[in-house]
């Protein structure tokens, strides 16, 4: 294990003290076109399940009604602090909320960050639709 990298018991390791890495381009027009893929005219709340720095769940945002949420769930703390910086700066707070959890601890709080971002006290239907960067 490199030094300052810790396992976070999820399958892979991290550096810390991370940066805010500007989105390239490329990167930008990957997850815009992969948000109109995704998201249809009756979807009003998504989850970006493993946010990272939240260039998704920003994209995801811009696509969704004026009245949609996303919820960015991360495992990293730190990772949520710099997508919390980027949604900010992308004006989406209100839009966009974060969540630090591991899944692997259980599914409870993120179907309870649901359910109140759905207002309606429970829990939405629910689409999985997988993307996969490559």
């Amino acid at each position: 294990m490199a030094p300052g990298s810790t396992e976070h018991g999820h399958g892979h390791r991290h550096e810390h003290g991370y940066q805010l890495q500007p989105t390239t381009s490329a990167e930008q027009r990957w997850y815009a076109q992969t948000a109109e893929q995704l998201i249809g005219p009756p979807d009003r709340l998504v989850a970006d399940i493993g946010c990272g720095e939240g260039a998704m769940a920003i994209e995801l945002a811009r696509v969704l009604s004026t009245q949609g949420k996303v919820v960015a769930l991360d495992s990293d703390p730190e990772v949520l602090d710099l997508a919390t910086a980027r949604i900010s700066d992308a004006g989406l707070i209100g839009r966009i909320s974060t969540i630090a959890h591991d899944l692997t601890a259980g599914i409870e709080p993120l179907r309870g960050v649901l359910a109140g971002a759905d207002r309606s006290g429970r829990v939405p239907r629910c689409t999985m639709r997988a993307t996969s960067k490559g």
